[in-house]
């Protein structure tokens, strides 16, 4: 795609570029052509804070790539260095947590623009800072920012389960007007509304927000567990069941060494993560050969601890070590 050129050349009208949550999905075709007609009325008008803005919208939307959103920015801090759009869409592309100092940035220019609102009650909610977070949520509301209809949609979803339920939603207008009603009107304060995107891609954040609401997703099940290996079986596991699978049927060569150089892939932190759920059943198998096979249960603690290690997860370390003790 070709950005703003030295050249004005006289074009159609485009029209206003508004994020999805907005105004909905409209097919990639027209968020190209919006982009076209939108780099060339810029190029009469290179201080339109709201072309620029629409513009960057549509060419995120056109699925244009991160360089080409770099290259918009940049246009736009050579125009309009001034405006609150510069640091909000600066936001969308940045990773947290400086997402949110680019959000209070924008805030600070636009004391009262919804997005904005929005998007940093959003980040205070995933960072478990409740009381930041209401009163974002507070100015939201007062705002008028978000549909009527919207608020009367989500207050009949929050309505529509039992008593301290765990609400599981699966996009923004499912979600943070939801949220916004929770804080702002009292609706259903006793539900958990988690969504299900956020839970996965924000780490902390689906642990935290369970224990802030005292929800135990495992407890309830917890006595009817049996580790078998990386799984737990719901009910009653064979006996040595776990120590036949680890010891006869997994392959744990790849936790001491590699299959191949030490650059391949295979070495990166993704892999060394997910490696750290080895630890639990490392731990419990050790344990249960403590009496048999002390060698054996001090090979498994050595290698629990090491997986944990290699994993980056402190936390898992602690709960690991924590377990071991003394053989």
């Amino acid at each position: 795609m070709t950005i703003v050129g030295a050249v004005a050349v006289e074009a159609a009208d485009p029209a206003p570029v508004f994020l999805i949550r907005r105004a909905g999905r409209l097919p990639q075709s027209w968020y190209r052509e919006q982009a076209d007609l939108l780099q060339q009325q810029l190029a009469i008008r290179p201080d339109d804070p709201v072309g620029w803005y629409s513009l960057f919208v549509a060419t995120e939307y056109a699925d244009s790539g991160q360089d080409t959103l770099q290259t918009v920015l940049s246009q736009m801090a050579r125009n309009v260095a001034d405006i609150w759009q510069l640091p909000y869409l600066q936001a969308r592309v940045t990773r947290r947590p400086d997402r949110v100092a680019l959000l209070q940035e924008a805030l600070s220019r636009c004391a009262d623009c919804g997005e904005v609102l929005e998007d940093l009650a959003m980040e205070r909610e995933l960072s478990l800072d409740l009381v930041q977070a209401d009163a974002l949520w507070q100015r939201l509301h007062d705002s008028a920012t978000l549909a009527p209809g919207l608020l009367d949609y989500n207050y009949n979803l929050l309505q529509s389960v039992a008593d301290a339920a765990i609400l599981i939603t699966g996009g923004y207008n499912d979600t943070l007007p939801a949220w916004m009603l929770q804080s702002t009107r009292g609706v259903r304060p006793d539900v958990l509304v988690l969504n299900l995107f956020l839970a996965d891609s924000v780490r902390g954040y689906l642990q935290g927000t369970l224990r802030a609401h005292g929800a135990d997703t495992r407890g309830p099940l917890a006595s009817r567990l049996r580790l078998t290996g990386l799984a737990a079986r719901l009910g009653p596991a064979a006996p040595g069941e776990l120590q036949h699978n680890m010891q006869r049927r997994f392959r744990l060569d790849s936790l001491s060494h590699d299959w191949y150089a030490d650059a391949h892939i295979s070495t990166r932190p993704l892999v060394r993560r997910l490696n750290g759920n080895y630890a639990y059943p490392l731990v419990a198998l050790a344990q249960g050969l403590d009496a048999s096979d002390p060698m054996a249960a001090r090979r498994c603690r050595d290698l629990a601890e090491r997986v944990a290690v290699d994993s980056g997860d402190a936390h898992l370390l602690e709960h690991v070590q924590a377990r071991l003790g003394d053989p």
